[in-house]
């Protein structure tokens, strides 16, 4: 009950709808609550009861799928809405997605330097909305690449504070890893 309503089967298209934690305990992954759920590769429709006493799977065979395409060196895209939650690897520029309305909840981007060293991008929270409709391509062309480094400043007394931060093309917050860490921060040279 996400957002704590007295409800366990609330929809929305802005991430905050309601959780199911499947699998054994100890390994059990989270969804978001939609008109589909996910799970091991298989789509299924959810019947939740309203006081979360149980949850009712169905196969989804008849769930009808479309394309995204996104930008180069995009390596995977989270999308969510009325339809649940999605995450995709990218293949050949492309995700399936079934139809619906999403918006874009974070991308990345891996790759490796010379030395072997690997390095991520991710952007998050965007506001990028975009249709997925059977048998269509939708194109999310303001994914990715570049990013927007902002340095800010701000008095405070006899001292000044400084606080840089970056920002996708859509004002998405951007995090940089390097092997599953974040690098230190950048030193400002006066």
């Amino acid at each position: 009950d996400y957002n704590a309503n007295g409800t366990f089967g609330d929809k929305s298209s802005d991430f905050d709808a309601d959780r199911i934690r499947i699998g054994r305990q100890g390994n059990e992954q989270q969804v978001y609550v939609g008109n589909y759920l996910e799970y091991k590769n298989k789509l299924y429709r959810p019947a939740i009861a309203r006081d979360g006493a149980f949850v009712e799977l169905t196969a989804a065979r008849d769930a009808a799928y479309g394309t995204v395409r996104v930008p180069e060196g995009i390596t995977e895209v989270s999308a969510g809405g009325l339809n649940g939650m999605y995450e995709r690897r990218v293949t050949d520029g492309t995700v399936s997605l079934p139809e619906g309305d999403y918006r874009v909840y974070r991308w990345k981007i891996t790759r490796k330097d010379s030395k072997g060293v690997e390095w991520r991008l991710e952007g998050s929270s965007s506001k990028e909305r975009f249709t997925v409709a059977k048998d269509a391509t939708a194109e999310l062309t303001r994914l990715g690449e570049p990013v927007f480094s902002k340095l800010e400043t701000r008095q405070r007394n006899d001292s000044l504070e400084f606080n840089q931060s970056l920002s996708g093309q859509l004002g998405e917050r951007i995090s940089i890893y390097r092997n599953n860490s974040r690098p230190p921060a950048p030193k400002i040279h006066i």
